[in-house]
């Protein structure tokens, strides 16, 4: 995007976050440009390591478990 876009978007999002028309630019801009699919790669690239970093603790411990848990909660869930 250029600055201009650039600028706008972060004024929404700083100054008008409670404004669902506004919010609601924002998305779609997200989903048009997307954002969503960025934001999926990532979150997947960060999964995988956050797994590779686990498997480095000794394995069936209660610890080890709670935090793959969390790892697949948080980014495997739906909305």
């Amino acid at each position: 995007m250029d600055k201009k876009q650039k600028r706008r978007i972060i004024n929404i999002v700083k100054k008008h976050n409670d404004d669902p028309e506004k919010v609601a630019e924002v998305i779609e801009f997200v989903r048009q440009n997307g954002g969503l699919s960025y934001a999926t790669e990532q979150m997947l690239k960060y999964q995988q390591e956050a797994f590779e970093i686990l498997n480095g603790l000794p394995n069936g411990g209660q610890y080890r478990t709670g935090l793959e848990q969390l790892v697949r909660f948080t980014t495997e869930r739906k909305k």
